[in-house]
C-alpha cells in the first residue's frame, strides 16, 4: 500500500503550498487501482474504508502526514499531491 501511494502521488516540496489530501479520495484512487484489483478476497478485506482510515494514522510512514481536521476538513493526509502523468502517445 505504501509503495503504491509513493508511485501515484508524490511529496509537495513547495513551501509556498501546503496541499491536504483527504483520505476518502486516496482510498477511491486505491479501491480503482490494478493493485487493489490484483489483490486476493482476504487480502481485500483488509482494506474496507475503516481499516484503511486506521492503517493510515497508525502506519509508520502515512502517521507523520496525518491530519485529524484542517480548516473544515477532516482525516487529511498533509503534503502531499495526486502524480500528474503526461505521457506522450
Amino acid at each position: 500500500m505504501v509503495s503504491w501511494f509513493q508511485f501515484e502521488y508524490k511529496q509537495n516540496k513547495s513551501s509556498e503550498e501546503i496541499s491536504y489530501l483527504p483520505i476518502s479520495q486516496i482510498y477511491n484512487d486505491f479501491k480503482n487501482s490494478d493493485t487493489y484489483f490484483h489483490l486476493n478476497k482476504s487480502e481485500k478485506d483488509k482494506y474496507t474504508k475503516v481499516k484503511f482510515f486506521e492503517f493510515i494514522k497508525t502506519n509508520i510512514f502515512f502517521k507523520k502526514y496525518y491530519v485529524e481536521r484542517y480548516s473544515q476538513q477532516r482525516y487529511l493526509i498533509k503534503g502531499w499531491c495526486k502524480t500528474d502523468y503526461n505521457f506522450d502517445l
